[in-house]
């Protein structure tokens, strides 16, 4: 049970803020366990990340009510953006009809040419799971929620990081994609007094020293970071 007078922190996230054992980043690394240190005992932190998390699933209604209108949240944190806007070159609609419809040697081929020109298929049949416009709608609809709390004192955002060069040269239009999704993220946000970024992007931004191997997620030096910049702004800083 809560005690009385703790304030309420809940981070909406994808997979940037949890573990990743494969790399090494256990919990203990990861800036919402560091928050708990740099806060202390008048806040109970609640970490509702979800791996592949976007837009879209984080405004589905029922998590819309259970993690954000009844959350009684006095600080919330948004890193979404990532599943979002990366370059794909399979949709999850066609994932469905390889798996259930496709024979598995035919769906091994389609994978691995897929695969092999993946720059072909990224620059000329672009795709992403959220398109810029439902981007922006389904964010403006996240945050307008947010907003409406009446424990809310302030939205924290970390936006999407860079990503490694390698990323950069397999998938056409990846750096363009980030950035612009940044840039509807930083319009949603700046005629807003009660939200805070964090410049994930301008952290990594040719930079590979924050990431992982990916190029996708961050390492344990990004979430100090992260967990610093955080208790930062919560402590008004």
């Amino acid at each position: 049970m809560i005690k009385s007078g703790k304030k309420i922190l809940t981070i909406l996230g994808d997979s940037l803020s949890m573990v990743r054992f494969d790399e090494d980043l256990t919990l203990w690394f990861t800036y919402p366990y560091l928050l708990m240190d740099l806060l202390g005992d008048s806040y109970h932190i609640v970490n509702r990340s979800k791996r592949g998390n976007t837009t879209v699933i984080q405004t589905n209604p029922q998590y819309l009510y259970d993690e954000v209108e009844t959350s009684e949240s006095n600080y919330v944190i948004i890193q979404i953006g990532i599943c979002d806007c990366s370059p794909r070159i399979i949709l999850k609609y066609e994932r469905f009809i390889l798996k259930y419809i496709l024979n598995k040697s035919v769906r091994n081929y389609y994978l691995k040419f897929k695969s092999k020109y993946r720059y072909f298929f990224t620059k000329y049949f672009p795709k992403t799971y959220v398109n810029r416009t439902l981007f922006e709608s389904r964010y403006r609809v996240l945050l307008d929620s947010i907003l409406k709390l009446s424990t809310l004192e302030k939205v924290i955002i970390i936006n999407i990081a860079d990503t490694n060069d390698k990323n950069k040269l397999r998938s056409f239009g990846f750096e363009n994609n980030i950035k612009d999704y940044n840039n509807i993220i930083n319009n949603l946000i700046s005629n807003h007094s009660k939200c805070f970024l964090i410049d994930l992007y301008s952290y990594t931004e040719n930079n590979s020293n924050f990431l992982l191997d990916d190029g996708i997620h961050i390492n344990k030096i990004a979430h100090q970071i992260i967990a610093s910049d955080i208790a930062s702004i919560v402590n008004d800083n």
